[in-house]
């Protein structure tokens, strides 16, 4: 049986705050579940902005602190019991090192950050990852 690889990933506000002192980003969320987990996070993100957006004007602006909360809510809906398969840390320099490394994705766009080797980013689109668009919020 096959080890699944290791990742590491936030939420952050980008968009126009992009690198601006007004981003945000949310805790890392260590866990084994390689490329699968970027496609739950991208997922779970269209079905974000699809509820965000029914909300209309009574819609509040989404806390990257509250999304990581339940997009751990939603990979674990079926798990009795959580395992140490997930893990958080205050930032990716606190967590173990990763086989796929670290992912950032903004929550007001469809890019993604991806840190491996080098301190500076592959700026990813969800495309890229899924071979779809999108319309985003």
């Amino acid at each position: 049986m096959s080890r699944e690889l290791s990742l590491s990933m936030s939420f952050s506000i980008g968009g126009d705050l992009y690198q601006t002192e007004h981003d945000e980003a949310s805790v890392a969320l260590y866990f084994d579940q390689g490329n699968q987990a970027i496609r739950l996070a991208i997922s779970y993100l269209r079905n974000l902005w699809e509820y965000h957006e029914s909300l209309g004007d009574e819609a509040e602006p989404m806390d990257v602190h509250v999304i990581m909360v339940d997009f751990i809510r939603h990979l674990t809906k079926h798990v009795v019991i959580v395992t140490s398969n997930y893990r958080l840390f205050p930032s990716s320099m606190y967590g173990p090192p990763t086989d796929l490394g670290h992912f950032i994705f903004q929550t007001t766009c469809p890019k993604i950050e991806h840190y491996s080797d080098s301190p500076w980013p592959t700026i990813l689109n969800h495309r890229d990852i899924n071979g779809s668009e999108r319309k985003t919020p």
